[in-house]
Order: structure tokens, then C-alpha cells, then sequence
């Protein structure tokens, strides 16, 4: 038996390096992104790695360089810089109004004010999350690390209510003028989360973030390819393939085509979702690992009532534009099926920006037909 440990629901970089998780060392990419621009957007479905990149960055940026030994990032870092991170976590919260929202912003500002110093209690919460940003540089000397992880869950999560969707669209926004109006104190930000959101009001106080969600050179930040399956988990194919009365070539191309599929780019290399991927090596079996039924029932039942037909979700052309975007004004598109991960882009023609997206993979697709089947 393999002795890997497999950092199953492991979202925190520095725990899964201490406690001897296998990692899949993605230190160059995040160097590059890291160096590359100050703001950027980056959208991934879920369960992708999202949360462990942001732990990962934060850990970098923090300057905790011992956690990096014999990944490739000691290389190429020789300054190691500490900086003041305020990472706000937006992906695990329950947006059922205004004051939930509220509650969790305010909370993050606990953490960050114990840190960097208070600011008034009584100050609305996008002024102590801006002056904060301020106070953060001017205590450090440094600019201010911004990372946030799932900022588009509450408007995701109030899909069918246009009204709260509203109110929470209009609280969020009200912090993150901040990216502007502070732009001398930030050293460089990163919002994460399942789609890029698309308003007048979202695109003209974001429009100085470069979406990197189909960039050729970030495209297998998150999702593990063919070439670090084997690399990194060869005893473990080898333990899966004896299990199942398999060769390890068979193993391989099975998992592959279980869960593979995902290309985030027309000239993207393919890479497998990672929770189910790891889950088969640790179970030894094939199995649906990953997919939530419920949320994929949910947003079928949603496309049926907004008109879409289901019949053409297979093989169906696409925009980059469309696919990276979401209208939160607008119940459900089908572009929201590619961005939690329920469609992948198949193909592509760069020189007209167009894709060719379908299910990605087995495990999609038997959920994904028994989830449009008609009922008898």
C-alpha cells in the first residue's frame, strides 16, 4: 500500500505542508500570477482548488518561505517579502439577507482589525473594510495583499431572488470601490469564485481587473493534467489498477476519461477535477465522487423555466465572453452550467473566439442525463 496522504477537503496550504499531504506543486503559475498583474479575476468550478490556491498565495505572500522548500517557487523567489494580507472568505457563507452578508464582512474585519489596528465600530462596513486597507499599509509599510475567495457566492446563492440580489450586489460593491479609490496602498488582488459577474455597475468599478479564467498560461492552476497524475500519483494508479483487474495504462486512461475533460482555453491542456480524481486513487473504485445532484437538479429546473432547451446543452457554440461572464440581474444561463463545472469546453477557434462546450467527462454525463431526462 502507498503511503500518500491525500489532502481530501484540505483547502489550507500551510496544514497540508506540515502534516505531509501530497501536494501537486502549481508554484510556478502561482509565482507568475503573483508577478503578472496587481488586480486580476480568475473563475474555477467548484471543489477545483480554489480556496488551496488562495491559502497558497496567502502563505506566499505572507513570506512563509519554509513552507515552499523543494517546490519550485524557492527557485525562482529571492526576496521573500512579507505583506499584509486581508484574505476575505465569502465562499462558505449562507446569503439569506442583508444581514447575513453584513455578518460576514464584519467578521472578517475582526480578525483583520486585531491584527492591523481597530477602526470605528461605528463606521458603515465598506469604511472600516477601505480605511482598513489604509491602516493595514501604514502600520506594515507595505501595500496590502487583497484575496478573495468565492466572491460571487451570494449572488450565485440568490439565483430566483432579484430583489435581496440587489441589496447584496450593492453592499459588496461599496467595499470593493475600494480597489480604486486605494490604489496606492494595494500591492495586488485576487478575486476567485465560479463566474465572472457581469452588471454596468460590477464592469465599471472592476474594469481595471484582467479576467485570467481562459488564459493559456494559468490554465492548469487549479485540476491536475495527464503529466502530474503520473508524476505524483504513479503508486497510487498502480494500487487503483491492481484493485479494478486493470494494467496502469488502462487505470490511467480511465481515470481520464471519468474525470478528466476540463480546458479552460481552446489550446488548453486538459486537467482532471482534483476532488474526484483523488477521491478514486484513495477509494481504490470509480465513482461519482463529486457532483452535487441537488445544485445540478436546481439549475436544470431553472433552465427549463427560463426557456432554455436542455437538448442543445451538448455541443453547443459559445463566446469566451459569454462563457466568463453572468448577468446577475438575470435568473439563469446556460453559461452558468460552464462555470460550476457541469459543461467544459470541448473545442475551439481562437481567431474567432469561439468554443464548442459539452460534458466533460463520464461523471458528468450520467448525472448530467439523468438530470435532464424527461420525466415518463
Amino acid at each position: 500500500m502507498s503511503e500518500i496522504r491525500y489532502p481530501i477537503g484540505i483547502q489550507d496550504f500551510k496544514k497540508l505542508r506540515e502534516e505531509g499531504y501530497i501536494y501537486v506543486d502549481k508554484t510556478r503559475q502561482v509565482y507568475r500570477l503573483a508577478h503578472d498583474c496587481k488586480y486580476c479575476i480568475l473563475n474555477r468550478p467548484r471543489r477545483f482548488g480554489k480556496s488551496l490556491l488562495v491559502s497558497t498565495l496567502e502563505a506566499y505572500f505572507r513570506g512563509q518561505r519554509e513552507l515552499f522548500h523543494g517546490l519550485t517557487i524557492e527557485e525562482l523567489e529571492m526576496e521573500w517579502k512579507e505583506y499584509p494580507v486581508l484574505r476575505l472568505d465569502l465562499s462558505r457563507g449562507c446569503y439569506d439577507s442583508e444581514e447575513s452578508l453584513d455578518a460576514v464582512l464584519r467578521h472578517h474585519l475582526e480578525i483583520w482589525e486585531r491584527r492591523y489596528g481597530d477602526t470605528s465600530k461605528e463606521w458603515p462596513t465598506f469604511a472600516r473594510f477601505q480605511r482598513m486597507i489604509q491602516q493595514a499599509c501604514e502600520m506594515t509599510g507595505r501595500p496590502v495583499v487583497v484575496l478573495v475567495d468565492g466572491y460571487d457566492e451570494p449572488f450565485l446563492q440568490t439565483i430566483g431572488d432579484k430583489e435581496l440580489r440587489a441589496k447584496l450586489l450593492s453592499t459588496i460593491l461599496s467595499c470593493y470601490t475600494a480597489f480604486k479609490s486605494h490604489d496606492r496602498y494595494i500591492h495586488f488582488v485576487l478575486l476567485t469564485g465560479l463566474a465572472r459577474l457581469c452588471t454596468d455597475h460590477i464592469l465599471g468599478d472592476l474594469n481595471n481587473f484582467l479576467n485570467e479564467t481562459l488564459s493559456l498560461q494559468y490554465a492548469d492552476i487549479c485540476g491536475i493534467g495527464e503529466q502530474e497524475l503520473h508524476e505524483c500519483f504513479a503508486p497510487s494508479i498502480d494500487e487503483l489498477a491492481k484493485a479494478n483487474g486493470m494494467t496502469y495504462d488502462e487505470a490511467t486512461r480511465e481515470l481520464l476519461r471519468q474525470y478528466g475533460g476540463y480546458r479552460f482555453g481552446s489550446k488548453a491542456p486538459a486537467v482532471c477535477h482534483p476532488f474526484s480524481l483523488i477521491r478514486a486513487l484513495r477509494e481504490h473504485a470509480f465513482g461519482d465522487y463529486w457532483v452535487n445532484v441537488d445544485e445540478l437538479t436546481h439549475l436544470v429546473a431553472l433552465l427549463k423555466a427560463s426557456g432554455d432547451k436542455l437538448e442543445e446543452a451538448e455541443d453547443q457554440y459559445a463566446t469566451a465572453l459569454s462563457l466568463t461572464n453572468v448577468n446577475v440581474y438575470i435568473d439563469v444561463q446556460p453559461s452558468i452550467l460552464f462555470q460550476t463545472g457541469y459543461l467544459a469546453i470541448k473545442d475551439g477557434d481562437h481567431r474567432f473566439d469561439l468554443y464548442t462546450i459539452g460534458t466533460p467527462n463520464e461523471e458528468l454525463r450520467r448525472v448530467w442525463t439523468n438530470a435532464v431526462r424527461p420525466e415518463p
